[in-house]
């Protein structure tokens, strides 16, 4: 797999490519760090029942999971909700998105070797949730990523695990993933939902 990173491409998941993955991974250990300790809890009770959801939590399903307070956790909700890239509320004020899964219909689907499903948020989310999930059960990971092409709509099938490694299944695929670099603090977003 290659991939695009300010207009140049590089074989991914080579040697660049996983300390590029491993320096985001890093930048988020970093942001996660700076969280409360109960907005870190919150946000991993979060990823872990997205995964098992098929809905978004609600601020009353997120306390009981976490034995805490309603009042509390709706607001380290909307507090998670205003750094970009940790939670994404619905209109209704339930999480609907936390890095990196979400509930919301996408083209992708990654299923452990375990049968547990994960819906990430984009491509590139794919590898990161397993890497997340991995970090949560405390063990290594391996699945099964389906997913489409965005530009001629082809269904792709990659194997990922939780050490970075990527390997393309689908015969005469060589799938590309763009890495826009954005920096969206510039553009005045609060949720990474605005961009879309």
């Amino acid at each position: 797999m290659k991939i695009a990173v300010a207009g140049y491409f590089v074989r991914f998941p080579g040697a660049l490519g996983r300390f590029m993955t491993r320096r985001e991974a890093a930048r988020w250990t970093r942001r996660r760090a700076k969280l409360s300790p109960l907005q870190r809890r919150l946000h991993a009770i979060v990823v872990e029942n997205l995964v098992r959801s098929a809905d978004p939590l609600t601020a009353t399903a997120v306390a009981k999971l976490a034995d805490e307070p309603e009042a509390d956790v709706a607001a380290a909700l909307e507090n998670l909700h205003t750094w970009l890239g940790f939670i994404a509320l619905n209109d209704d004020g339930a999480v609907e998105w936390a890095y990196p899964v979400t509930v919301a219909d996408t083209p992708h689907r990654l299923t452990l070797d375990t049968g547990e499903q994960i819906t990430p948020a984009c491509a590139a989310d794919a590898v990161a949730a397993l890497y997340v999930q991995s970090r949560l059960q405390g063990r290594p990971l391996s699945a099964t990523l389906l997913t489409t092409c965005a530009q001629s709509g082809r269904a792709l099938e990659m194997r990922v695990d939780s050490d970075l490694n990527i390997e393309v299944q689908t015969p005469g695929a060589t799938p590309v993933v763009s890495v826009p670099l954005v920096n969206f603090k510039k553009l005045g977003l609060t949720v990474i939902y605005d961009a879309l």
